[in-house]
């Protein structure tokens, strides 16, 4: 055999492996374009499957959110219930002890005014125990001097007739 036509076998071996070669890189370009497509297919399907459940647990927490709302609203309002029974049950106590304390110091006025009037009266009898006092002085005075005139009329009468 030639050179030659070894050399063609050989080119005709070299050709069938790149033949081969190239076989091979189009079916392992084409099982990745599959298992890449797979990929795709799968990814889409856990998009699906994510967006689905994120939707369930949206929907789910909302209303959880919405019974957490409606029980706060009902507790608010339970407390405002009671604060309001609170204040009124503090308002009446409140006003009862006012009354208590009005009465307390009516009573304590009244007192301090009977105290006062008692005092007032107190002193003056005593005053005019003392302008009494005096005036029946001045008037026993006046009338000493008017009997002395008296006296001293007849006298003189008696003694002009």
């Amino acid at each position: 055999m030639s050179e030659k036509e070894r050399f063609e076998i050989i080119l005709e071996d070299i050709n069938g492996k790149i033949d081969l070669l190239v076989e091979g890189h189009r079916s392992l370009n084409e099982k990745v374009d599959r298992v890449v497509q797979q990929l795709r297919d799968e990814m889409r399907q856990m998009r699906k499957e994510l967006q689905a459940e994120m939707i369930g647990m949206r929907d789910g927490l909302r209303k959880e959110m919405k019974e957490m709302g409606d029980e706060l609203r009902k507790e608010m309002k339970e407390m405002g219930d009671e604060l309001r029974k609170e204040m009124r049950e503090m308002g009446d106590e409140l006003r009862k002890e006012m009354r208590e304390m009005g009465d307390e110091l009516r009573k304590e006025f009244r007192s301090e005014m009977k105290e006062m009037r008692d005092e007032l009266r107190g002193e003056f009898r005593s005053e005019m125990k003392k302008m009494g006092d005096g005036l029946g002085k001045k008037i026993d005075t006046v009338m000493e001097k008017v009997l002395d005139h008296e006296q001293r009329i007849t006298i003189l009468e008696k003694q002009n007739p």
